[in-house]
């Protein structure tokens, strides 16, 4: 069970981080391309591609909402 959770945070920050390194932008794609990439991930346990997309868009979502909701994020926030 905890390696699941480590494999799922692992994932999701590791890909939010690699998408801000890439874009040099800090705002609400990177943690939608984290939760995408985390909730595929969760979703391949269901071998299932409908499942494992409806995973993906339902973490990415919410990961996208929550820092907008929290950060007050405007989607302007460049990497100096």
């Amino acid at each position: 069970m905890m390696v699941g959770f480590g494999l799922f945070i692992g994932t999701f920050h590791g890909a939010a981080c690699a998408c801000q390194k890439f874009r040099s932008k800090s705002d609400w794609v990177n943690h939608a391309a984290g939760g995408a990439a985390a909730g595929a991930l969760v979703g391949l346990r269901t071998r299932s591609l409908p499942a494992c997309l409806l995973w993906a868009t339902m973490t990415a979502s919410a990961a996208a909402a929550v820092q907008i909701k929290w950060n007050g994020d405007d989607g302007d926030s460049e990497l100096r």
